[in-house]
């Protein structure tokens, strides 16, 4: 899943890797609503140097966002 967000956050071709953590992880994850999601949340990111994007700076940019705000990125 990391590998996915990673992706999608710096705008790469993810749609290889939606399809591997959809398929893995079966019904918990709505693929056409964490593709939306994903792509949404790649403008939060607009501003950032893509090449140095992990996990650390993806958590602490949805810790930052109000709590109505995560809400829509439930599937992220």
């Amino acid at each position: 899943m990391e590998n996915l967000i990673v992706l999608a956050t710096e705008g790469g071709e993810f749609h290889k890797e939606l399809d591997y953590v959809t398929e893995f992880y079966g019904n918990d994850f709505d693929k056409h609503l964490l593709e939306t999601q994903l792509l949404s949340f790649k403008s939060l990111f607009s501003d950032v140097n893509k090449e140095n994007i992990g996990l650390k700076e993806i958590v602490n940019v949805i810790k930052s966002l109000p709590a109505a705000r995560r809400a829509f990125l439930s599937q992220i």
